[in-house]
Order: C-alpha cells, then structure tokens, then sequence
C-alpha cells in the first residue's frame, strides 16, 4: 500500500516474507485431523530444521500435539507468528504497522506447540 510519502506491506505483503524467510522448502507428510487448523511441515533445505506452519483462523488457543519419526528434534526454537491487535486491523501508509510478524525464542518443546488466536505462526525446530 502506498501514499504519495509512504509504503507498507499490507498483511498479505508480510505473510509472503515470512513465509519466504522462514519456511523450509522440502515437504513432509502429515497425518492425523488437523481442522480447524491448517498445517503444512517441511524440512530445510539442508535438512538441519523442521518448520512446522499453522493458520488458525478462529478465536481460539490450541496446543497442537506433533510427533516426529525418523529425526531427533531440539527442546529449543523459534517462531515467527503474523497477527494484529485486532482481526480487522491492517497497515497504512505513514502509521506504525499494526500487522506484522513476531519472532520468539522457544524453548521446553516437547510434544506439543502453542497456537495462538486468528494468526499464521511458523514454527522452526532445529535437528539434534
């Protein structure tokens, strides 16, 4: 979006780059019931993380269980999680972004991963 001053990514601008930045490229199969979430998993390319992505379009926390087979995951992260204040907000020029990405540290994961309300999260677990 733009003025005659400003620029910003709207909130699909912000999805692309941190989807871009953060999700690996090689696919991995899933299984189990996922809704009301959307889930995909894939590997890095070099194979030295797994990303785990969730949209959770509704009002609601989860913790999502997962299970790995095949590889040893570290107890420590990170994620980058796309939401707002509000599920109506968005960027305007020549105003603080109220939709972006959020990166946190993670650590003590173990077999599930929290989920927050209305947001697009990436998950990304480093192989031991």
């Amino acid at each position: 979006k733009t003025s005659k001053t400003a620029a910003v990514l709207d909130s699909t601008g912000q999805a692309l780059v941190m989807y871009r930045r953060h999700f690996g490229t090689i696919p991995v199969e899933i299984s189990g019931t996922t809704a009301p979430l959307d889930i995909a998993v894939t590997w890095t390319e070099k194979k030295d993380a797994l990303t785990i992505s969730v949209i959770n379009p509704t009002y609601e926390s989860y913790d999502l269980p997962f299970k790995v087979q095949g590889a040893r995951l570290a107890s420590t992260g990170t994620s980058w999680t796309l939401s707002a204040p509000d599920d109506m907000d968005y960027n305007e020029p020549g105003k603080p972004p109220a939709v972006n990405f959020n990166e946190q540290s993670l650590s003590g994961i173990g077999n599930t991963l929290r989920v927050t309300p209305v947001s697009a999260t990436i998950f990304r677990i480093p192989v031991r």
